[in-house]
């Protein structure tokens, strides 16, 4: 059994993300690290549509 868990047009994965390092692999992707701010800002924007821009 499948569940997703949605808010808007955002939906949560149907499989586990590959690792960092698999994604980094491809040069199609640039991984780089969130602080918690920065993932709130960025979570916060991807639920309500807006657009968003971090604070120095």
């Amino acid at each position: 059994m499948l569940f997703l868990v949605a808010s808007g047009h955002t939906v949560l994965g149907e499989r586990p993300v590959p690792p960092a390092a698999d994604i980094a692999a491809d040069p199609e992707f640039v991984v780089e690290g969130l602080d918690g701010r920065e993932s709130e800002t960025v979570w916060r924007a991807a639920i309500t549509g807006s657009r968003w821009k971090l604070q120095a």
